[in-house]
């Protein structure tokens, strides 16, 4: 399955979908400040966020996308899990989370992207370890090569 073909829960787990998602940042470019890139032409994938990259590798359109699957928002959620312990001394949402405050998950995800000095190589290895490390808890996967 190719990252534009559309996805149901029943076809990813949050592992698979978070590879698929650094897919899409490798393929179509990655952009911080909001789910794609507004500068880009109004045909295709545009570059995205780490969030947008989620919704595009379930078959989501970042432009229009309104209703968001529960398993999408599971995926976010696995991924800001991850991030919260791996990546919390580089992120005040997470530290707010932390310290018992209760950004929502989204926002985890996205201070995370948009941190000042973060690079889409950062994010697409996030993507892939967090991917790794749920197929290896949930389902005894390991990685892909």
């Amino acid at each position: 399955m190719n990252p534009t073909q559309n996805t149901t829960a029943n076809d990813r787990c949050a592992g698979q979908l978070l590879n698929t998602a650094a897919d899409v940042i490798d393929a179509h470019g990655w952009t911080t400040g909001n789910l794609y890139d507004h500068h880009t032409t109004p045909v295709g994938i545009p570059p995205v966020c780490a969030i947008g990259a989620i919704y595009t590798a379930a078959g989501l359109d970042v432009r229009t996308a309104v209703d968001i699957p529960a398993f999408v928002n599971d995926t976010i959620g696995e991924f800001a899990g991850w991030l919260g312990t791996h990546h919390h001394a580089h992120s005040p949402a997470l530290r707010l989370h932390l310290l018992g405050g209760l950004p929502d998950l989204g926002t985890i995800v996205a201070d995370f992207n948009d941190t000042n000095g973060r690079t889409a190589t950062e994010v697409v290895t996030a993507m892939r370890a967090a991917a790794a490390a749920h197929l290896r808890a949930v389902h005894g996967i390991e990685a892909r090569a």
